[in-house]
């Protein structure tokens, strides 16, 4: 009974043929490996920062990044010390929120990608003069 079995399974293997059909997918995760290098650890606070409501800190960080992302790598951008932090790319000075896009553009998927990052720091009326620290915390949002 198992030779008969034997042989009405595997008749392609005898010099039969067979065709068949495979599909394959697949689905590839996003990924961002991302290292920030803050420059700037402190800042001073000055009347007239304060009367402004803001300081701003050219190349306050370096962020380095690689991904897989073709749109880029959206970001948000914390200040843990003192003040609400707006970010933009070095010399861009278009501050408008602590989240922004990291743009790989002019650059292959999956290199490393360097971007300078301005901050501004805003300052309510009763922020003290003198020097602050600066602790920037930025995480990918995928």
């Amino acid at each position: 009974m198992s030779v008969l079995a034997l042989l009405l399974v595997t008749p392609a293997a005898w010099g039969g043929t067979a065709a068949t059909t495979l599909r394959v997918g697949a689905a590839v995760l996003p990924y961002v490996s991302l290292d920030a290098r803050q420059q700037t650890a402190t800042y001073y606070v000055a009347d007239e920062d304060v009367a402004r409501g803001y300081i701003d800190l050219s190349g306050a960080v370096t962020v380095s990044f690689r991904t897989n992302l073709e749109r880029g790598v959206p970001v948000g951008v914390e200040n843990l010390g003192e003040g609400r932090v707006l970010v933009s790319e070095a010399g861009k000075g278009n501050f408008v929120s602590s989240a922004f896009t990291l743009d790989p553009a002019g650059y292959r998927i999956g290199a490393r990608v360097e971007r300078k990052l301005d901050a501004r720091i805003v300052l309510s009326p009763d922020t003290p003069r003198g020097v602050h620290q600066l602790a920037l915390g930025i995480t990918p949002v995928i």
